[in-house]
């Protein structure tokens, strides 16, 4: 007896596990879509937490893996030499469609997959790293490419000032302590 193959109700968008796998290694490591699409397994030294990239867009790279993006890439199952097979001999090659259908799920209108790069460097600027290392992280080989980060990493310096502010007011409004108040001299004049 045949089994039935359940379908998707309709309205209801999904992906492939895959698809969901690469779009999470996308938000966790700041990586170019290509990067990640292209990943082979023998790339990965998951103990140190990289991926040494033999070509990127700006040439040899390592990519560095956060502590979440090595535990996905660690419960994946290794079948092929690629960590995103394709059809065929290859390795999948676009996840734009999937990242759509994520959008669309999720109301979003109008973010691109590469959006996914620029958040996570946001994030960075926003945890008060700095711009150089942003950068390095990212595989910049320009300064003025990080820059465009930088409008956000204004972000901390107001949070402090309006922490500061918000102790200095708190304690402004406290009841005045009950001890000697002892006045100023006036100074002379010409003094």
């Amino acid at each position: 007896m045949q089994q039935r193959r359940e379908k998707t109700p309709p309205g209801i968008a999904v992906i492939t596990p895959q698809a969901a796998n690469v779009i999470r290694l996308l938000c966790l490591t700041g990586a170019r879509s290509g990067e990640i699409l292209s990943l082979k397994w023998e790339y990965l030294d998951l103990d140190m937490g990289v991926a040494r990239l033999p070509d990127s867009k700006t040439g040899a790279k390592t990519l560095h893996l956060p502590r979440p993006a090595v535990e996905l890439l660690s419960g994946m199952i290794e079948f092929s030499e690629w960590v995103f097979p394709g059809r065929g001999n290859g390795h999948m090659t676009e996840v734009h469609h999937a990242w759509r259908t994520v959008c669309k799920k999720a109301g979003l209108a109008g973010w691109r997959i590469h959006d996914l790069r620029h958040a996570f460097a946001s994030v960075a600027a926003n945890s008060g790293h700095s711009l150089p290392q942003i950068g390095a992280l990212l595989g910049h080989t320009q300064a003025s490419t990080t820059q465009r980060y930088a409008h956000v990493a204004a972000n901390p310096v107001h949070a402090v000032a309006e922490d500061a502010g918000a102790k200095i007011a708190a304690a402004l409004q406290a009841k005045p302590c009950k001890g000697e108040v002892i006045p100023f001299k006036k100074k002379a004049v010409g003094s």
